[in-house]
């Protein structure tokens, strides 16, 4: 299973947020790519580093859409854009909301500790 995670430089979240999913995501051994637009928001927040193989544009290969989900953080707008992202391959999109309304997302902030 491989998270593709997705998001908008422009979406509030707090350092600690982003420590705990990337964390959560190693702790479990998952593969993951981070969208090219969000590694400088987890760079300057987290003061982590995002290696280069775990990095994707603005189209994903066909191969890293087999068994793969994408976690979008953002409102709806930033989903809408995930699911372009992610085309017809299949992939299922989890949207987490941290916009204004909310009405294409899953589940909000509050949700990734439960």
């Amino acid at each position: 299973m491989k998270i593709i995670l997705f998001s908008r430089p422009q979406v509030a979240r707090t350092a600690e947020e982003i420590r705990l999913l990337l964390d959560a995501i190693r702790r479990f051994g998952t593969e993951y790519a981070v969208n090219e637009e969000f590694v400088p928001v987890v760079r300057q927040l987290t003061g982590g580093e995002i290696s280069a193989e775990h990095i994707y544009g603005q189209r994903l290969a066909p191969a890293a859409s087999e068994r793969s989900i994408m976690v979008c953080y953002g409102g709806d707008g930033t989903l809408l854009r995930a699911a372009r992202i992610v085309g017809y391959s299949g992939t299922p999109v989890l949207g987490i909301s941290y916009g204004h309304l909310g009405f294409l997302t899953a589940a909000g902030p509050e949700d990734l500790l439960a």
